[in-house]
């Protein structure tokens, strides 16, 4: 697990994020397979002692042929894979169109799923519980480097689809201060209200003396 990333069954705090993302960036499912040897797909450097949170949404199927469409067809219009019953998500797969689900897979070839070496030390089971709109998220405190991302799979000629991985950065939440709030030039009041008790008290002074020296004359 990274440095920072929060343990399972962990909670979260209620951080705020910047309402844009910082980063957002891909990864599909023919060409993004690292364990065949393919690229990962790296985010930004995430700074030191800063809150980040990944937010991962999409889908695959590790084999268009168990569809009803080619792969032709799926790529002029990605909307087709809602038709294709073996699917992937972030976490979990299905063969029955998400009528049920498992986090490996039901056909029992991989553990498909986003799977990260910085986050998951290999794994995805760091994304929370199945949800019905397949968009997980996860924070992560920076350790000044990036976090890797890549599909799990043995194989990628049969695949179609991906993720879109979005990086949010925690907000500066400190308050403003107003110009009402601005403290004035203590220093030079201070001075001033010390000049007028110093005159205040010579005078008295002053007085005292004059009285004194009036009653020793008489």
């Amino acid at each position: 697990m990274a440095m920072g990333a929060l343990a399972a069954g962990q909670a979260r705090a209620a951080r705020i994020y910047e309402p844009s993302p910082m980063q957002t960036f891909g990864v599909d499912s023919r060409t993004n397979v690292f364990p065949i040897g393919q690229p990962k797909v790296s985010s930004a450097i995430l700074d030191a002692g800063v809150w980040y949170k990944f937010v991962v949404t999409g889908e695959w199927t590790p084999d268009y042929r168990y569809g009803p469409f080619s792969l032709e067809q799926l790529q002029a219009n990605p909307a087709l894979l809602a038709q294709v019953p073996w699917r992937a998500d972030a976490r979990f797969a299905t063969e029955d169109t998400w009528v049920t689900n498992s986090d490996f897979d039901p056909k029992n070839y991989d553990d498909f799923g986003l799977h990260s070496s910085f986050i998951g030390a290999g794994d995805d089971d760091f994304w929370e519980a199945s949800n019905a709109i397949h968009s997980y998220e996860y924070e992560v405190l920076g350790s000044a480097q990036s976090a890797d991302f890549y599909v799990q799979d043995v194989n990628y000629g049969d695949n179609f689809g991906g993720y879109t991985v979005k990086l949010f950065r925690a907000a500066d939440v400190s308050p403003a201060v107003s110009p009402a709030s601005v403290p004035g030039p203590l220093p030079a009041l201070g001075a001033a209200a010390a000049f007028g008790f110093s005159r205040k008290l010579r005078k008295r002074i002053k007085g005292s003396t004059n009285a004194l020296s009036s009653s020793n004359s008489l």
